[in-house]
């Protein structure tokens, strides 16, 4: 796990080395073991490089911060080479399946100098080109000059785990020039990237809390190279090439397996649940897990538990959870089930309102873009305590809800799809089991879907977008957000066959909830030097999900059904029979009203130089309103603090 920057001049003019040792300080944080360089330049037909920081007429520069995860000796060392340096690589991530493709490779006749998963990379991609993205199971994003072909191959996991961005400036006053980076912020060490506001995606954050869910950023100019897609900069030949990334990876909604058992699923979930989970214990330092309490965390936790035993290791296995004191946001009931049920290694912390207001700049400054609640500060807590107690690896439960169908909101997708596919019986038997879940009768079931799911969230479910501007929002900032909106912009048509839960689902993986919440995931684990993994989004498992019908998501008014079915003895029953939700949760309302309202208060007062985007008289006003319980209390306030302050760094 890393950070990688490069530069790219594709008009031959030089570069200026000096940025890229600054891109690469900038992010000392992703990699506090090491640094590395790579400076090149065609010249005669011939390529010339050098790993040594000095002045020249360099047209390529390449920088990496190392955090040592496999092979901590000087062989894993980037930017790395390969084939008498043919290729040079700039890598940050994981191929966790590396030992079994390494081992076809060398059948093949390969040869390695080191015991790294980055060697297997290059030496993958020399034998199959692109097309060995699709070998790949793990999370990557990097880029690998290829001085055979002329150009520059860059490529991001399926998921999206590990971030890209990149700046192209096509005739700047520093020359035709791309440039990229593991963080917003490294692109700013470059003379040309400016600071500039993206109306469009400030619009959907503020609207709809949204967050990566394009190839746009909060900046202007500033792009993301999207999970799944790859792009190839061209090193010669270059005066009209513009960036042009390339999807080669999706999901086929219509690929179903309509005619398994209950048995056959439960198997081959279970089987491909352990094989995700075996593959992500790789590493060479120590790992450790978060655990909520929930269903996702616990699972993992366990799994891990008895795959330790099965390889005869003795160590406890550490988890790390956060916790508070008010029963409303804390956990501990469940943790402690799963502790007891596993005997691991607890470790708890206790997130307090007044240390986020102490650190609310640095956690914007690593988070680069505006974040929806605080519910991340949990979060950046209990990686702060993993580093503490010296884990550098953990395994989290992110994109369980995404792929199993877990958040209740599912449940109206599905009763909706029920109901236009006329399949009323069954749509009776599923709010019945929902709802007594619930401990509803049936008037109060009725009346919460129509509130929850027709008057509160039916745009959402429609694909449709809001149409009345908020009283706190400027109205021409409201008229240019909305025009430049990539979420607006969607085509509200569907562009593959498959069921309406489907479809959802397949929204929240690519575009809208595991985007954003990876993002969040990679900035603050990475903030402590910490590499995340993230067994849920194993592609096979993935790809196994998408395939199963609606009724393995969702059965008997119980959301994660196969999940559920698959943990039976695997985990506590009072864990796995859970009916609520909570996740990394603060008690941000209590937080909201107390600790941090006077901090707000005087933010909001001071939103003058923020005009262009708020009216600031109606935010105070609204702010006030919510606060002392005139006004139903949602995340909004947040989304409004984090701009002003995020608007401040710029």
């Amino acid at each position: 796990m890393c950070g990688i920057c490069g530069i790219v001049s594709l008009d031959n003019k030089p570069i200026d080395v000096s940025v890229i040792k600054n891109m690469a300080d900038t992010v000392r944080h992703r990699g506090p073991d090491g640094e590395g360089f790579l400076l090149a330049h065609k010249e005669s037909g011939a390529w010339q490089t050098s790993e040594e920081i000095a002045n020249g007429n360099w047209q390529i520069a390449l920088g990496h911060r190392r955090l040592s995860i496999i092979d901590l000796s000087n062989a894993g060392c980037q930017p790395m080479s390969y084939a008498n340096g043919q290729y040079w690589i700039i890598h940050n991530g994981e191929i966790y399946n590396y030992l079994e493709l390494r081992t076809e490779l060398e059948s093949m006749g390969y040869k390695f100098n080191s015991h790294t998963d980055t060697e297997v990379i290059l030496a993958a991609y020399d034998k199959w080109g692109k097309e060995c993205l699709g070998r790949f199971n793990g999370m990557w994003s990097f880029a690998i000059l290829d001085t055979k072909n002329n150009q520059l191959f860059c490529a991001r996991d399926r998921a999206g785990v590990k971030p890209f961005y990149y700046y192209f400036a096509p005739n700047g006053t520093h020359g035709k020039v791309f440039v990229f980076s593991s963080e917003i912020k490294q692109l700013f060490c470059h003379p040309s990237v400016k600071k500039s506001v993206n109306d469009g995606t400030l619009y959907d954050y503020l609207i709809y809390g949204l967050l990566d869910h394009s190839d746009q950023t909060l900046y202007k100019g500033i792009r993301q190279l999207r999970g799944a897609h790859y792009m190839i900069i061209p090193l010669h030949n270059n005066t009209s090439w513009t960036p042009a990334p390339i999807k080669y990876w999706d999901i086929n909604l219509s690929n179903k397996l309509n005619n398994w058992s209950d048995a056959q699923y439960i198997e081959r979930f279970k089987e491909l649940f352990e094989n995700s989970i075996r593959l992500r214990l790789r590493s060479d330092v120590p790992i450790g897990s978060c655990l909520s309490g929930g269903l996702d965390s616990s699972g993992i936790v366990s799994i891990v538990n008895k795959l330790l035993k099965e390889q005869g290791k003795t160590e406890l296995q550490k988890t790390f959870s956060s916790c508070f004191d008010d029963p409303k946001y804390d956990e501990r009931r469940y943790i402690e089930k799963v502790i007891e049920f596993t005997k691991v290694t607890p470790h708890y912390v206790f997130p307090k309102g007044e240390r986020l207001l102490e650190e609310l700049d640095k956690l914007i400054w690593h988070q680069d873009e505006p974040f929806g609640s605080t519910s991340i500060y949990a979060q950046w807590n209990v990686f702060r305590l993993a580093k503490e107690n010296g884990v550098t690896v953990m395994l989290d439960g992110q994109g369980g809800d995404e792929i199993l169908a877990g958040y209740p909101t599912y449940m109206g997708v599905y009763f909706i799809q029920l109901l236009k596919q006329a399949r009323l019986l069954r749509l009776t038997k599923e709010m019945t089991g929902y709802y007594s879940l619930l401990g509803y009768s049936f008037g109060q079931a009725i009346k919460h879907m129509f509130s929850v799911y027709t008057q509160k969230g039916l745009y959402r479910l429609l694909g449709r977008t809001a149409q009345q501007k908020p009283d706190w929002l400027n109205e021409d900032f409201w008229q240019t957000g909305k025009e430049q909106s990539p979420f607006e912009k969607q085509s509200l048509k569907d562009s593959q066959p498959g069921s309406r839960l489907d479809k959802k689902l397949y929204e929240l993986y690519f575009d809208t909830n595991m985007p954003a919440l990876l993002h969040y995931e990679d900035r603050n684990s990475m903030a402590f030097s910490i590499e995340s993994r993230v067994p849920f989004l194993d592609y096979n498992l993935v790809e196994f999900m998408f395939s199963t019908p609606a009724d393995q998501k969702i059965r008997g008014g119980w959301a994660k059904y196969l999940y559920r079915e698959a943990m039976k003895g695997l985990i506590p029953e009072e864990v796995r029979l859970r009916k609520d939700k909570m996740g990394f949760v603060t008690p941000e309302e209590i937080w909201m009203k107390a600790t941090l309202k006077p901090y707000m208060e005087k933010v909001l007062s001071e939103t003058k130089a923020d005009d262009s985007i708020f009216d600031s008289t109606k935010l105070v006003k609204s702010f006030d309103d919510i606060t002392n319980n005139k006004e139903q209390f949602s995340f909004t306030p947040w989304r409004w603090i984090n701009t002003i302050i995020w608007r401040r760094m710029l």
